[in-house]
């Protein structure tokens, strides 16, 4: 019987500030091409849940370090703000779910593939927990009224806020 591979490429996500879903967390391990060292990385899966790119996936990673002023501690606090004790362990499993601001970057790898990784992760605004809530409430109504289709724009509005 034959292999057969089916030929995917990511889609593309343009650079930019998206609300998105917490969907999986996962853990790799880089080593040096020589095999003498290595690395812990925690590798994080967003699902977008507005906009053009809506139900895409994104990833973004954090070298498995938790301390002050980490990586990994800045963006679970923005997941779930708190601070962490000496010698906690924190089960990551916890923050699925977990809606946020991500920040999505175009890289080039070394072959000309592009990947698109989130770069930066913070809590959500005011603002954006309204539209959040109005967003799971249009998921549960089988027709838009003119109130949720406002909200739909001012998702659009959010293009131009700084991360």
């Amino acid at each position: 019987m034959a292999v057969q591979v089916k030929y995917t490429a990511p889609e593309s996500v343009p650079e930019g500030a998206y609300l998105a879903e917490l969907v999986s967390v996962s853990e790799r391990v880089m080593k040096s091409t020589d095999g003498s060292e290595s690395w812990e990385y925690v590798d994080f899966t967003f699902r977008i849940i507005d906009g053009e790119c809506k139900g895409r996936t994104v990833r973004g990673s954090a070298p498995k370090f938790l301390s002050p002023g980490s990586r990994l501690e800045a963006w679970l606090r923005a997941m779930k703000p708190r601070t962490f004790a000496k010698g906690e362990v924190v089960e990551l499993d916890d923050y699925i779910g977990s809606v946020v601001s991500v920040y999505v970057e175009e890289r080039v790898g070394s072959t000309g593939a592009k990947f698109y990784d989130v770069t930066r992760v913070r809590a959500l605004t005011d603002v954006e927990k309204k539209i959040v809530e109005g967003l799971s409430k249009t998921e549960t109504k089988p027709q838009e009224t003119k109130s949720e289709a406002k909200t739909e724009k001012k998702i659009d509005d959010l293009e131009d806020i700084p991360f």
